[in-house]
């Protein structure tokens, strides 16, 4: 499926633009495949434990949804995990893999029960050392993405984590 003389693999970007309603996440699982993406990601957290309290928003943020913390604008298109369960169902019977961004083990070990095809890092936990070895445990895909991080090849975090974690499918950007 991904590999090396295998063809490109799409992965339609869902994230957290279903504003944490069930049905318009369900809505961009039919949108990825109709475009004819391969797979199509989300996110797997939970805003309590992942955003700070004493986070503001930016400006555009707060032009856009009028909340002054981060947290209270995570918790506006936060979806709860059980419903993953419907949006993976769905997926299967469209014929669309689920991925999904987990931001840390509770996560990790939620995408296993779901039974997910690889699992994303997102590039906020890129030097996560933790929980890249969680992840790597697991057995499944990693997809590691570098978007808004610097990269830098040599430098001891990036070198460990090349080297111990074994994903099955590595970043180009590091190369």
């Amino acid at each position: 499926m991904i590999g090396d003389g295998e063809p490109v693999f799409i992965i339609a970007e869902a994230g957290v633009n279903h504003n944490g309603e069930l049905a318009k996440a369900l809505e961009l699982v039919d949108i990825a495949r109709d475009a004819g993406a391969d797979a199509v990601k989300f996110q797997l957290y939970r805003a309590d434990e992942q955003v700070s309290r004493a986070a503001p928003t930016a400006q555009y943020q707060r032009d856009h949804t009028r909340a002054t913390q981060m947290l209270e604008m995570a918790r506006s298109y936060d979806l709860p995990w059980e419903a993953h369960r419907d949006i993976k169902r769905h997926c299967d019977s469209v014929g669309i893999t689920y991925l999904a961004s987990c931001f840390d083990t509770k996560a990790v070990d939620f995408f296993l029960e779901l039974r997910g095809a690889g699992i994303k890092v997102g590039s906020g936990e890129i030097t996560n050392y933790p929980l890249l070895a969680y992840m790597s445990a697991t057995g499944k895909p990693i997809l590691r993405s570098s978007t808004c991080c610097t990269m830098i090849p040599r430098s001891p975090a990036n070198r460990r984590n090349s080297e111990k974690i074994s994903p099955a499918i590595r970043s180009r950007s590091a190369e």
